[in-house]
């Protein structure tokens, strides 16, 4: 009866075991089939991680290609300094070695010089004296060949035709040099217009002590005065006023007027157009050079020598308006 019942137990354990191995097989079943299709819809979701990845393989690979070319160049420069360490060393060994070489010598010398007597110690003297002399007059010739051999220089020193400055006199013409630009100043059209309007104002002073007014634009430039009223003292025998200009500015209309160095030393451009008529023997060019155009001012300089005319320069800094009065001081010219 007990190994009847065995038997059952052994069968009833085989059917359990087949279920479950079959339970087994169909879930790997299902789970194949949804393997493969995650599988199909695989590559649209992977793509934008490959790019990503080979961007990175990209900027890695580069990254170690700097890295490497880095390793190398340092490298190198430790070989380049070992190389220059065992050169500096090599330098200082030779050094010592001079310098007991020189000691030992002068060893030698110093007992030989005790050995001798009076009078052959003050021959020897000499003797060394003549040596070290001869030496250096050898180096010295050696120097003077060196010099007597090297390509010479020429050294170019411009002169102008006036090295002392004199006050002007006479006609005068303006420019302004600003922003490495070239403008002539209509200064005697702007003054004539001022003569012609203060003409017309002057009895504005029978009531004010002065006034203020501008003319212009001309050429990219307006004028602005004052004009005051002067008494005279009775004490001097004369009774009554007049008008006198106490300043006037010049405004350029622009921080752009004008014309660069080069332009304007064409013949066809304003500079010269503005020269035109005007006798260098007899003129005087003034130069209201700004402290960032004194390049411009050296090149226009040269010009207006080479043809004859004589310069006067006005340096101005930044800033600063030109300016004139009747007081203020008169232009020096070379």
């Amino acid at each position: 009866m007990a190994r009847v019942q065995r038997g059952e137990e052994e069968a009833f354990g085989n059917d359990s075991f087949l279920d479950v191995v079959a339970n087994i097989v169909g879930i790997l079943i299902i789970l194949v089939v949804v393997a493969s299709m995650r599988i199909k819809h695989l590559p649209s979701l992977l793509s934008p991680s490959l790019q990503s990845q080979e961007k990175a393989q990209a900027a890695l690979a580069e990254s170690t290609a700097s890295m490497n070319a880095i390793e190398q160049e340092i490298v190198e420069l430790n070989t380049e300094i070992q190389r220059v360490t065992a050169a500096t060393v090599g330098r200082y060994q030779e050094r010592a070695v001079l310098a007991q070489i020189v000691a030992q010598r002068q060893r030698e010398l110093d007992e030989q010089r005790k050995s001798l007597d009076g009078g052959s110690r003050e021959q020897f003297d000499l003797q060394q004296a003549l040596a070290l002399a001869e030496s250096r007059l050898k180096r010295a010739k050696g120097a003077r060949q060196e010099v007597d051999t090297a390509p010479s220089k020429t050294v170019e020193i411009k002169t102008y035709t006036t090295p002392i400055s004199q006050t002007v006199y006479g006609k005068e013409i303006h420019f302004q040099l600003k922003h490495g630009l070239v403008a002539p100043i209509p200064l005697e059209a702007l003054l004539e217009k001022f003569k012609r309007r203060a003409h017309e104002q002057v009895d504005r002073l029978r009531s004010e002590p002065e006034f203020t007014d501008a003319v212009g634009p001309v050429d990219g430039f307006r004028l602005k005065y004052i004009v005051e009223r002067v008494d005279v003292s009775p004490d001097s025998g004369y009774a009554g006023s007049y008008a006198q200009l106490r300043h006037f500015t010049l405004t350029p209309m622009s921080d752009d007027l004008g014309e660069t160095a080069e332009d304007a030393l064409n013949s066809q451009s304003r500079f010269f157009t503005a020269l035109a008529g005007f006798d260098p023997k007899r003129t005087t060019v003034t130069l209201w050079t700004y402290d960032d155009s004194f390049a411009a001012f050296r090149e226009v300089r040269k010009q207006l020598h080479d043809l004859g005319y004589t310069v006067a320069g006005r340096p101005l800094s930044e800033g600063q308006p030109i300016a004139g009065s009747p007081h203020g001081s008169k232009s020096a010219a070379q």
